[in-house]
């Protein structure tokens, strides 16, 4: 690592540190859960798991 911030001194190489916007943090923050979304659907294909329906959730509203 040492060796790394020495070559990157002399190289007069430069750390751009963005900040992220509550937007970008959204779209990583979804983009992170997919994974694990896509997961759970293959999990109910196999029967591992029971999923409940879209019309039984919008009954308990």
């Amino acid at each position: 690592m040492r060796l790394i911030r020495q070559l990157a001194k002399t190289l007069k190489f430069k750390a751009i540190v963005q900040k992220e916007t509550p937007k970008q943090k959204r779209e990583r923050e979804f983009l992170d859960s997919f994974d694990k979304r896509a997961e759970e659907v293959k999990a109910h294909l196999r029967d591992d798991i029971k999923l409940q329906s879209a019309k039984d959730f919008l009954d308990q509203l």
